[in-house]
Order: structure tokens, then C-alpha cells, then sequence
């Protein structure tokens, strides 16, 4: 079982798409806690939240670009589905996943 938190969760996706692609092992479970698997964080993301949540909190939308910008070598790593598994066109043959998304933890823990 594979269990990461936003960075840890982007890399446990992208490990489980990688095992997939290589076939040298599969997971059989990954837990994914608030995993960051997508590769933009300006205002061209498409996530509404990005926009409506990305100030005024300890970690903004400009800080995580900025991890986005320091994790890439260049562009073409931001469009490689291992870098943001979020792009990833085939998600077949993947360990049985739970996602704990940020909206569970405003939801049942603070909420602004």
C-alpha cells in the first residue's frame, strides 16, 4: 500500500502509473491525501478553487507554482504524466485508490 500527502500523494500516483507502465510491480491499495497531481497553479489553472482559495492562506497558489517551478527542469516535464499524474490519458489498471480531498478536511475540520 502506497500513502502520501499533497507532494507524497502526487508521487504515489505517479509511482502506481509508473509500476503500471513498466510492469515490474503493482500495488494492490494507495491513499492519496489532498495530492497536488496537477502541474499548473497560476491563474490559467482550471480549477475554480485555485482562484477563490489561492490567497490570503499559509500555502498559496503563487507558493505552490513557485514547488511547481522548482520540481520541473523545464516545460516538458510539466506535460510528463509521472511530473502531474493529473494529465495522465490512460488511468487503467490502477490499485484501488481512496482520495482524501481538502474539501473533506474544510468540510469536517475548519472551514473558512
Amino acid at each position: 500500500t502506497l500513502i502520501g500527502d499533497s507532494a507524497g500523494g502526487n508521487l504515489c500516483a505517479a509511482l502506481s502509473l509508473m509500476a503500471r507502465d513498466c510492469g515490474e510491480f503493482m500495488p494492490k491499495r494507495q491513499i492519496l491525501i489532498y495530492p497536488a497531481t496537477y502541474n499548473d497553479y497560476t491563474e490559467n489553472s482550471p480549477f475554480p478553487s485555485v482562484k477563490e482559495n489561492g490567497t490570503d492562506y499559509l500555502l498559496t497558489a503563487g507558493k505552490m507554482q513557485d514547488y511547481i517551478d522548482l520540481y520541473a527542469r523545464n516545460k516538458e516535464d510539466k506535460k510528463n504524466p509521472y511530473f502531474a499524474p493529473y494529465i495522465a490519458e490512460d488511468v487503467s489498471n490502477q490499485p484501488d485508490t481512496l482520495i482524501l480531498h481538502l474539501y473533506l478536511l474544510l468540510t469536517y475540520g475548519y472551514h473558512p
